[in-house]
């Protein structure tokens, strides 16, 4: 994030979205799809010549383009009885177009996910004990490769694909998680609860990290 200056103007979006809602069987369920279209003006990124060198202005090493995002999203939620949850699926595409990288071409930003998912429940065994589980999975975020290194003139020199043209492996875990409510004393009036978590059940290794 950079502040906006003669050099840098402010960047500007607009979006168009349209969507269909219902609800169904007395409200117990609850169902939704949306479209969104979004324009993006005056998108910053670094030139395709970019090198961290803190005796040059940064402002210097943008380059100034355009953008738009545009998807479809997915929305199911059970609202009652012991077995209660929703989940949640967009599809979607975010890019980017810039004169002065990639040729003109359009390439997707670092924020594009064509797949993105998620999962949540809920079951309420008994009085005392709730027992949950959500599960997510988003496609990887994408990066610039390298396709070659070489020497010139003693100094080590990389040879960059396309930018953004690769992208990591995707992300996804599974969390579960259990509830014990122990019987209420009525003359405080307070309620309590203990809460038993697993984060990353399966012990999924991210790779940005």
């Amino acid at each position: 994030w950079v502040p906006s200056t003669d050099l840098v103007q402010p960047q500007r979006g607009w979006q168009a979205a349209f969507g269909y809602f219902k609800n169904f069987r007395d409200n117990d369920f609850e169902f939704s799809v949306e479209t969104y279209y979004k324009e993006l003006n005056n998108q910053i990124d670094y030139a395709e010549n970019y090198v961290n060198d803190p005796t040059q202005d940064l402002e210097d090493q943008f380059v100034f383009g355009d953008g738009k995002a545009y998807g479809l999203e997915f929305f199911l939620r059970k609202r009652n009885g012991k077995l209660n949850g929703w989940l949640s699926y967009t599809l979607s595409r975010t890019e980017r177009t810039f004169d002065d990288i990639n040729d003109g071409n359009i390439f997707p930003a670092i924020q594009d996910r064509p797949h993105d998912l998620s999962i949540a429940m809920s079951y309420k065994i008994n009085p005392k004990w709730q027992i949950s589980g959500s599960f997510v999975y988003t496609s990887g975020i994408t990066f610039t490769p390298v396709e070659s290194i070489y020497l010139l003139e003693q100094s080590v020199s990389y040879q960059f694909g396309d930018r953004n043209s690769a992208r990591i492996e995707p992300y996804h875990r599974f969390d579960l998680s259990a509830r014990l409510t122990p019987k209420q004393r009525k003359e405080n009036g307070l309620r309590s609860s203990w809460t038993f978590s697993i984060y990353n059940l399966y012990d999924r290794r991210n790779l940005l990290f």
